[in-house]
Parts: structure tokens; sequence; C-alpha cells
């Protein structure tokens, strides 16, 4: 049995309020200052440089270089006195705490790109734990729209897939390939957009095992 998970767009315990510090900046320097012209060029501008790297948090599979690793991110505003084990930041970024850091790395070790951001609250005071920014090393191509259940998913002109309605009948209706899956355990989905990232029964059940608070996950078919 596959995991998904649908990372939530509500502020809260699984999505802190608030942005990086600095990264943008140090985007820019490095596209002035670092970049060939022919680098500059290809990137069509500091924006587009900026899409680009964001882009690698959630879409290319390609490792981002030390200085496209947002290192601080200032919460603005916050009910909540603690979050999650795997929370959402800006850009479709994920970031998790060192509980979940440790069971991933065990499961699969140096496939996943890890490095520490620290969470400055909204008076100041530094969150006292240290969360990692994470970029999952690997994509798969398993859904099968064929084998899932008729009216669960929706597709672009494009080719891209995603959960028809955001409910558990549609996504327990959603067939990924077992065959394709092999042995990973954390994966983004090349075709299938929504739900947004996909676990493994033996990482979910290691998640449980030590308590730890992830965002709303629902049971996928594997066929």
């Amino acid at each position: 049995m596959t995991w998904g998970m649908r990372l939530p767009i509500e502020f809260g315990l699984f999505f802190p309020n608030g942005d990086y510090i600095g990264f943008k900046e140090t985007l820019e320097q490095f596209f002035l200052n670092e970049m060939s012209k022919e680098e500059r060029a290809s990137c069509g501008g500091v924006a587009g440089y900026a899409l680009k790297t964001s882009n690698k948090f959630h879409t290319t599979p390609e490792p981002l270089r030390p200085h496209e690793c947002p290192r601080e991110f200032k919460v603005e505003y916050t009910r909540v006195k603690s979050f999650g084990s795997l929370i959402h930041l800006p850009d479709r970024l994920v970031a998790v705490d060192e509980a979940l850091k440790a069971i991933i790395e065990r499961l699969e070790p140096g496939l996943h790109q890890f490095w520490p951001i620290r969470i400055i609250m909204p008076n100041g005071d530094i969150y006292p734990e240290t969360y990692y920014g994470l970029r999952i090393g690997q994509r798969l191509d398993s859904f099968d729209p064929d084998a899932s259940d008729e009216g669960v998913w929706d597709v672009s002109r494009g080719g891209i897939y995603r959960v028809y309605l955001p409910r558990k009948k549609y996504y327990e209706g959603l067939a990924l390939s077992a065959e394709k899956i092999g042995k990973a355990h954390l994966w983004r989905e090349a075709k299938l957009y929504k739900p947004n990232l996909y676990f493994s029964d033996e990482l979910m059940a290691e998640i449980k095992k030590a308590g730890l608070r992830l965002p709303k996950s629902f049971r996928l078919k594997t066929v």
C-alpha cells in the first residue's frame, strides 16, 4: 500500500505564515556577480533564475547548490506554539524536523538532499528545534490512470494528472504501479501532481511509531 499527502494551503501547524530571510537577495547577488553571461542568458533574468531554483524544490530532479538553499525563515504570524514534523514553506519547499529526517535517511541513505533552516518566530525568538529543507531525490512515473477508479482523476492538456476532488474516496481510488515504485520510500510523481508527496507503507509505519505529526495522508491503491 502507498500513501499520498496533500500539502496544506491553510496557515497553521503544517504551513507557517512567513517568508525566507535574505534568500531573494542571495540569488540576485549570485546571478549578478557569479554567473557567466551564458548562464545569465539561459535564465532569462533574475526572476527566471529564481523560478528555476524554486522548480528544483519540487519539480526538477537536480541538486540545489549551497546558495540556492534558503537558510532562515521568519514566521510573520501564528496561532500555534509548535509545528508539525513536516511543514510546507514558500515555493512549495518542504522542511522536516530532526526525527523525520533521521527516519528518511535510515530508509534511503544518501538519496535526498537536506540542509538546516532556522525558524524565527514573530517575537524574534529562535524556534527551539532545527528544521531541514528537503529536496526529494526521486521522481517516479508510477501512476496508472487506467487502473484507477472511474472519475477520481482529472488531467490537463499537458498530460499532468491530479485527484479530481480532495476527498478521501477520490484519493483512495488513485492507482500506482507497485512494479514502478519498487523499493522507493519517499518520492514525487512525474505525472500525478496532487497528491504532492508519496510514502511507502514502511516509511509511514515508522512515522506513526515515532508519533510524528504530519499533514493528512491518504491510502492509495497499488496494482
